[in-house]
């Protein structure tokens, strides 16, 4: 224990919440001027080799770069929402490719237009993208709460001992 009446702990748990709030800045600040994109699996849909709720890192591909086995991200048409699907086959003079959910059994029913076409899959990180799906829903309370609590951190006012002289 120091002479403040702070528990020693406080300071090793100051610098752990420092760098890991350094170390989300420069994912996001990467994330940012980087060409590649973040998306989250939230469906099963192609499983085995994207399980549910990875992280996904994508980005931007021209229509002509894309070939059968390539794993994409489009909007669907039918619902207008962002799928992720492998091609199955490219047809260039309908200007469209056919897609299937690996875990699926049939293809999707429609071609998809290659101007819906949004990112091309280029890795993706397992079991994490709850966290970002649920951080971008609630990202307001999460950075209250962490401001919070870094506050109360670097003031040691969490970690202070009844007895100390500073308390009245």
């Amino acid at each position: 224990m120091n002479r403040a009446g702070r528990i020693p702990l406080a300071g090793s748990v100051t610098r752990f919440a420092t760098a890991l709030c350094l170390l989300l800045a420069l994912c996001t600040a990467a994330l940012i001027v980087s060409p590649w994109e973040g998306a989250v699996a939230v469906t099963d849909s192609m499983r085995p080799a994207v399980p549910k709720w990875s992280f996904i890192l994508a980005k931007p591909v021209p229509s002509d770069r894309i070939s059968p086995g390539d794993i994409i991200i489009f909007r669907d048409p039918a619902q207008g929402v962002s799928v992720m699907h492998r091609v199955v086959r490219v047809d260039p003079v309908q200007g469209q490719v056919w897609t299937k959910g690996d875990a699926n059994p049939e293809a999707d029913a429609y071609g998809v237009p290659f101007e819906l076409i949004e990112l091309r899959y280029i890795v993706h990180a397992p079991r994490i993208g709850w966290l970002v799906y649920y951080g971008k829903q609630y990202s307001l309370l999460i950075a209250l709460g962490l401001v919070s609590a870094y506050a109360a951190l670097l003031t040691g006012g969490l970690l202070r001992r009844r007895d100390s002289p500073w308390e009245a």
